[in-house]
């Protein structure tokens, strides 16, 4: 590791240590890194649906996952949320917590879209 890269690093330690220090910010970081894996866990549902009603996925990257991966495409993704769940709860600096906000929104919009879709087809 560079000194530059253990400067950084530090200073994001130190910035995530006062922030964690913050009840109001880790409740809210708390929510949205539960939301976020929640959410996760109903967009893996809306996909399998929405795939067994006879659309296919839109998301190259994805699709190459459950082409190698097959019926266990899911763990990669799921991986992903945890992991942005741990950053949240890590580092729920204001920026942090409006980014996973925003987010959050985003996501729920893809989840209920895929949903749509299912029910659209079917």
């Amino acid at each position: 590791m560079t000194a530059a890269t253990a400067s950084w690093f530090q200073r994001v330690s130190a910035r995530g240590k006062r922030c964690r220090g913050d009840k109001r910010l880790m409740v809210t970081a708390g929510v949205l890194a539960v939301l976020i894996v929640v959410i996760g866990i109903f967009d893996v549902i809306s996909t399998n649906v929405t795939l067994a009603a006879g659309n296919r996925e839109s998301n190259p990257l994805v699709l190459w996952v459950q082409h190698h991966l097959e019926e266990w495409w899911f763990i990669p993704k799921i991986t992903v949320h945890f992991l942005l769940a741990i950053v949240i709860l890590w580092l729920p600096t204001q920026r942090m917590i409006w980014n996973a906000r925003i987010g959050v929104v985003i996501y729920t919009l893809v989840v209920a879209h895929n949903f749509h879709l299912a029910a659209w087809v079917a």
